[in-house]
């Protein structure tokens, strides 16, 4: 499918979602783009705001073991029993948009992702989700999630992926993923160079706060200790968003064992479904700070320990997609 406005039809997802009675405005929503770390970021914030005491549902792809993966609320799978239902309640919305698009050049009825991103929305209202945060497909300014207004809208690190589709260059992929940002609402990122410079133009023009990694908030990683790593962190220069200068010490990001299930001695990943966020050394303590600011940003610490919550959402952590075999070992793309 060629990547153009007429394809991507971003009033397919809209349309989906008026016959549903718009479920987007149900809760708050944390959107997240990037070329590389979205999937593990929303799942990190998606555990924080479950650890802050919000019900939390977490849309993303693709899934590892079923489809069911893709739509988690509070880290537990829908239910098939229930995804059957959702599907029954899509059917009549889609079955009107196939009939209007039959015989009209360049345009269809709903696609895959339009639907499962329909489904996903759904799925959090009749779960009662207060919170939800939702991972971009591709790109972003065509993405079927980007029918929405986010409390927070993430931009984690940016490089050349998808290139037949968003483009040849840094700066154009950047453009596309800087598509996710909304008038007035604070942008966190943690892309640099060229992105930033797009990410940074992109927030300026629709008077977006920008809060940058390296910036407006730091981390300084310490030594690895027992069974994860721990770091310090500082956030300062946000006075725009109402929220204090301040700096937390010894923070802990648990290691977690990196697969639970098994892999095959020929290669295949057989896991249950659950991969355990795991590792140490200061590009976990960086790849964490998005997270971190980000859960600043939507104000849900309350009267809780910032760096409890912190622990709590990361140790319980779990991602269900990009599992991939090489050499007998399980990788995570997230």
């Amino acid at each position: 499918m060629a990547y153009t406005e007429v394809a991507w039809d971003l009033d397919r997802t809209r349309r989906v979602l008026a016959a549903l009675g718009d479920p987007q405005l149900r809760f708050r929503i944390v959107h997240v783009a990037g070329s590389k770390g979205k999937g593990s970021t929303a799942a990190m914030i998606a555990g924080m705001l479950t650890a802050a005491g919000y019900r939390t549902g977490l849309y993303c792809s693709p899934h590892l073991h079923s489809i069911e993966e893709r739509f988690t609320v509070d880290g537990l799978p829908c239910e098939g029993d229930e995804l059957a239902e959702l599907v029954d309640m899509l059917r009549p919305a889609v079955a009107a948009m196939d009939a209007a698009a039959g015989g009209v050049p360049y345009e269809t009825g709903p696609t895959f992702f339009e639907l499962t991103t329909a489904i996903a929305l759904l799925h959090f209202v009749r779960c009662g989700a207060a919170a939800a945060v939702l991972e971009v497909r591709l790109g972003g300014r065509l993405d079927s999630t980007n029918v929405l207004t986010p409390l927070v809208s993430v931009i984690t690190s940016v490089g050349l992926d998808h290139t037949h589709l968003l483009g040849a260059t840094v700066r154009a992929i950047a453009h596309e993923k800087a598509g996710i940002v909304k008038p007035g609402i604070p942008v966190v990122t943690a892309c640099g160079g060229q992105a930033l410079d797009v990410s940074a133009a992109t927030a300026g023009t629709l008077s977006s706060p920008l809060l940058v990694a390296g910036r407006e908030f730091s981390v300084d990683a310490r030594e690895a200790a027992p069974g994860g790593q721990r770091f310090d962190y500082s956030f300062s220069g946000a006075q725009d968003l109402a929220l204090p200068d301040v700096t937390h010490k010894n923070l802990f990001i648990p290691q977690a064992p990196p697969v639970q299930g098994r892999v095959s001695s020929s290669t295949a990943c057989e896991s249950s479904g659950h991969v355990l966020l795991g590792g140490t050394g200061t590009g976990v303590a960086h790849g964490h700070l998005p997270v971190v600011i980000t859960l600043r940003v939507t104000r849900t610490g309350g009267a809780r320990d910032h760096g409890d919550i912190d622990h709590q959402g990361h140790e319980q952590t779990r991602l269900h997609s990009g599992c991939r075999s090489a050499r007998a070992r399980c990788v995570v793309d997230g």
